[in-house]
């Protein structure tokens, strides 16, 4: 390695068997999570003075934690943000290629797709037309119920509804194609002819075509349009945003003492999908990606990609958080609906990690903490 590596404290964290190569299989060896984050005036004075490295346009980070991936093990350390330019400033070749390539996406403004790129992020309200999801399930089963409650979730702030008819809860019974049309297309119709922006939460390339085709905005996907071949075709031909959704169970791992390591297994997955979309034509402006907390994953392992969330800004695309009703240290016999607290906290949070989407229940709770933390800031 280059003589300015012994300057910095390397800790090595060995792996049970040899860890991917990243050469021969096109996925990074070296991540960067930026720590230190800074705002407004006193972001830009940091980056002019050379004591913080620019974030997300209008952001700044002064230290960073690095991670590179060997054979048999990670390899990670902390650098203060003139410490990582003078390292950055020693290597060369490809890896030097990709600390630059990583350092611009980190480093890029992120116009969302319906609020700029401004401090706060845009709120996407959640309306389950189902019978059984989580914590709503059957309060808006009916199309003028569901209208109802999508039209107060914009006027009390949300900047699109994403509108889903089949429960992703652990152990929910999937439905055909068709009775998911019955339950969502009715409500995204009438919707759509109030002018209201429309997400579709679905992995039926049928559905998809058909909500494209009514003239949604977004199409959400939490298999990452891979559950059928066509879903892929269906969401490129579209032109809409394409939310890429990390849902894959996770790889068991001997490293449990390294805690990005969860974030990282995530990281390398949406970057493999995000290369095929835009290897078909997708722009990346057009790419969300959303690491999927609670999809398969542990409690200890969503709490790990929540503290390495900004990790993902690495992919250079748009950031969604789905932490709603999923967090909260509630008795067992209570509702989701009491872990308001939870969600919150994990909004404000990620928030502060440079989010740029947040897709929540609660809308007025959401707005109305938003707006206190940005008159902290």
């Amino acid at each position: 390695m280059a003589k300015l590596d012994t300057e910095f404290v390397w800790q090595k964290v060995r792996l049970g068997s040899p860890a991917r190569n990243s050469l021969s299989s096109g996925l990074p060896s070296v991540y960067v999570r930026p720590l230190g984050v800074l705002w407004g005036e006193v972001a830009k004075a940091a980056v002019a003075d050379g004591l913080a490295w620019p974030f997300l346009g209008n952001r700044a980070y002064t230290a960073c934690q690095v991670v590179r991936r060997l054979d048999y093990c990670y390899q990670m350390t902390h650098m203060t943000a003139t410490a990582f330019g003078l390292w950055r400033d020693s290597q060369s070749g490809a890896l030097l290629d990709e600390i630059e390539a990583l350092s611009e996406n980190l480093s890029g403004p992120r116009k969302n797709q319906f609020g700029g790129a401004g401090r706060a992020p845009e709120i996407v309200g959640i309306l389950n037309v189902t019978p059984d999801s989580f914590s709503d399930g059957g309060e808006n089963i009916h199309t003028q119920h569901a209208v109802r409650h999508a039209l107060q979730m914009v006027e009390n702030g949300a900047a699109i509804i994403d509108v889903g008819g089949e429960s992703t809860r652990p152990g929910a019974t999937p439905i055909s194609t068709e009775l998911e049309q019955e339950r969502v297309l009715p409500v995204v119709d009438a919707l759509l002819r109030k002018g209201i922006p429309l997400s579709i939460d679905t992995y039926h390339p049928d559905t998809m075509r058909a909500a494209s085709a009514l003239g949604v905005t977004m199409l959400n996907d939490i298999t990452g349009f891979s559950a059928y071949p066509e879903s892929l075709r269906i969401a490129v031909a579209s032109g809409r945003a394409l939310v890429l959704v990390h849902s894959a169970s996770m790889a068991p791992t001997s490293c449990d003492e390294f805690d990005g390591g969860v974030a990282i297994e995530i990281f390398d997955a949406l970057y493999q999908r995000v290369q095929i979309m835009e290897g078909l034509g997708v722009p990346r402006t057009n790419i969300i990606i959303d690491p999927g907390l609670g999809f398969n994953k542990s409690k200890e392992a969503n709490f790990k990609v929540l503290r390495w969330l900004g990790l993902f800004h690495g992919l250079g695309c748009q950031l969604m958080l789905g932490a709603s009703r999923k967090f909260g240290r509630v008795e067992n016999s209570r509702s989701p609906k009491d872990r308001l607290g939870g969600s919150i906290a994990t909004c404000v949070y990620g928030v502060q990690q440079g989010v740029q989407l947040l897709r929540v229940h609660d809308v007025v709770e959401t707005r109305q903490a938003l707006g206190v933390w940005r008159a902290m800031e």
